[in-house]
């Protein structure tokens, strides 16, 4: 730990304490600030640009408290304001969407991997680039990956994102009154 200024992340609610526990674990000499912007919470529903104003706001606080780095921790907000944030600060921004993929698709055994978001993550299609972009490494491999994607507002409120692999859950899943679920090949 060179650099001891904070590493700063942020969320719409709690959940992205997940990734803070995680950055514990994995750095653990190193401080950390959290904003769980619960008063706001669930981005998924809410406008984009919304989602933007609020996510700029929470970054800026973030760099304005000394921040080495930014890790938006929410689905939502990587989708909507990932590359603009990379744009803003001088200071790595990361977010949670690349990485989630990657171990997707490297865990994934039968070649299927459900997500379920909010409908602003789901219809951004962030996660459909992410797994079309992993799929072509994967190609080396002979591998493809089938995405479902299913809308879920008030389940990801409690759950964050999840993956789901088998079939039979994915199916049980989609086939919930409240849910849209898209099948593609990624």
């Amino acid at each position: 730990m060179d650099d001891p200024r904070p590493i700063g992340l942020f969320d719409s609610g709690v959940g992205g304490l997940t990734v803070v526990r995680e950055v514990w674990r994995r750095l653990p000499g190193e401080s950390t600030i959290y904003v769980g912007d619960s008063a706001r919470t669930p981005y998924g529903t809410r406008r984009e640009s919304e989602v933007i104003a609020f996510s700029a706001e929470i970054a800026d606080y973030l760099v304005a408290r000394g921040a080495k780095a930014i890790v938006i921790a929410c689905n939502t907000a990587s989708a909507a304001v990932l590359r603009d944030a990379r744009e803003r600060y001088d200071i790595p921004v990361i977010e949670v969407i690349q990485p989630a993929v990657r171990r997707a698709v490297a865990a994934t055994r039968t070649g299927k991997v459900g997500v379920i978001g909010t409908q602003a993550t789901i219809t951004s299609g962030a996660y459909e680039d992410a797994f079309a972009a992993a799929v072509i490494s994967s190609i080396k491999n002979r591998r493809s990956i089938y995405l479902m994607s299913r809308l879920s507002a008030h389940q990801v409120e409690s759950l964050g994102l999840a993956f789901i692999e088998s079939p039979i859950e994915i199916e049980r899943l989609c086939m919930s009154a409240d849910s849209v679920c898209v099948m593609r090949s990624a």
